[in-house]
């Protein structure tokens, strides 16, 4: 029986990019088992354009209520055995359902990631930021948690994951507008997930995206106090994870914390997880600035180790050439 992977695209106001998203879908290796686009309110011609592609997708609306609500809607109207979440205006490489499901059934694991890239799409040009992320899967010595909540970041739409999975984790927390992705992650990692990477897909990542799903416009003091929302959510699922220590997640939440205060939000529950010495965290600071400021100049790029970064290699423009793009270097 062919494996069934049900696509969740939320969407808001991306008539003029989310057809290259669906076209890229439609010509997958593996056939999806269903297409759901959920328009979050959108005020453009969305709905015209996603009405265009007929009975191939599902359509379904909602008022605006977020990411978060519209990738719960859409899974919870969802069949398949796979789930891929995937932003209205990025783009997969044409193999990457077939991929990731054959990794995820030959590894039996809950959740797969794959290599990805930022980008500026122009037309039928891509445009890459520099380098391919994710090549690799994370250096052995910390978790994948610990990477998480320290220096290294993922993207759903690089992955594929498990529908049981995510229902064991309760699926998205819809009053979170920024920091779902990472709070499901992290809800994922907690529950043991046996997460896993492919080296043979690539995702393409659209940068200069002003309206990037549906949290445009929110102000910068919206985004802090959600990012802090992460963060008391973190330590309400555990109050003494070793990662606590560590200097470089001591440093994010410090200068979240320094951030806030400058809107004139104090923070008082928090600044327990912070070390005292400010001065010692400040000299982290500026020594991990050092720091990447050097490898600027010797490898071209700042991204740290558990990102495994590379130059576009011969299949990763392969894909690209597949889906239609010329490559502007």
């Amino acid at each position: 029986m062919e494996p069934k992977v049900s696509v969740i695209i939320p969407n808001y106001n991306r008539a003029n990019v989310i057809g290259e998203t669906i076209d890229a879908l439609l010509k997958q290796t593996l056939k999806p088992f269903e297409i759901i686009v959920v328009d979050d309110g959108s005020t453009d011609n969305s709905l015209q354009v996603l009405k265009d592609y007929g009975d191939r997708i599902k359509i379904l609306q909602q008022e605006n209520k977020g990411p978060g609500a519209a990738r719960n809607k859409g899974v919870l109207a969802s069949s398949g055995e796979f789930i891929q979440f995937m932003d209205s205006d990025d783009v997969p490489s044409l193999n990457k359902l077939e991929v990731q499901v054959s990794a995820l059934q030959r590894e039996n694991a809950d959740l797969v990631l794959g290599p990805w890239i930022k980008g500026w799409f122009d037309d039928a040009v891509f445009e890459p930021e520099n380098m391919v992320l994710q090549n690799k899967e994370l250096p052995a010595h910390k978790s994948v948690l610990e990477w998480f909540l320290t220096e290294w970041s993922m993207v759903f739409q690089q992955a594929l994951v498990r529908r049981d999975q995510l229902f064991k984790v309760g699926l998205y927390d819809e009053e979170m507008k920024i920091m779902e992705d990472a709070d499901l992650f992290v809800k994922l990692l907690l529950e043991d997930s046996k997460i896993i990477f492919e080296q043979e897909s690539l995702t393409l990542y659209r940068l200069g995206s002003d309206d990037k799903l549906t949290n445009n416009g929110a102000s910068n003091e919206r985004k802090l106090k959600d990012n802090l929302s992460f963060y008391e959510k973190l330590f309400g699922y555990s109050n003494s994870m070793d990662v606590y220590g560590d200097k470089k997640f001591q440093l994010k939440l410090f200068h979240l914390i320094k951030e806030l205060e400058n809107y004139g939000v104090s923070i008082e529950e928090s600044e327990v997880y912070i070390n005292k010495a400010h001065w010692s965290l400040r000299f982290f600071a500026i020594r991990k600035r050092i720091k990447q400021g050097l490898q600027q100049r010797i490898k071209g790029h700042r991204w740290s180790a558990p990102y495994q970064a590379s130059k576009l290699g011969i299949e990763h423009k392969k894909l690209i050439s597949q889906l239609g793009y010329k490559l502007k270097e």
